[in-house]
């Protein structure tokens, strides 16, 4: 499985570079805000961040499962990305940096 991240500044053309490759045929995952849950904390809390992650790991290991169960072979399974788990680390309003460890051992399990 091979997961190309892109970063970037609201408004600097992610989802556009994530549509074009849409078109030529790759699978692409977009930033899935609108599929969050909403409760009473800040979006941007620590908690609702760890949310955000574990729903983008989530929403990976669904597609590259879809993958397997058609057969696609490992090096074809390729997926374009709207932000990384590591943008939690930036955008949560406070401790952010608690998530960084857990992250990069979530990675190392997908690897």
């Amino acid at each position: 499985m091979i997961v190309i991240c892109l970063e970037g500044c609201h408004g600097s053309g992610k989802t556009q570079i994530c549509k074009e490759f849409k078109e030529v045929g790759f699978k692409v995952l977009d930033e899935a805000f609108l599929d969050m849950p909403t409760f009473s904390l800040h979006p941007q809390t620590l908690t609702m961040e760890s949310i955000w992650v574990s729903h983008w790991i989530s929403r990976l290991l669904q597609q590259q499962s879809e993958d397997l169960k058609n057969n696609v072979p490992q090096n074809e399974q390729i997926y374009i990305v709207d932000r990384s788990p590591y943008s939690a680390v930036f955008y949560s309003k406070r401790r952010g940096e608690l998530l960084e460890p857990l992250i990069q051992e979530q990675i190392k399990e997908l690897a």
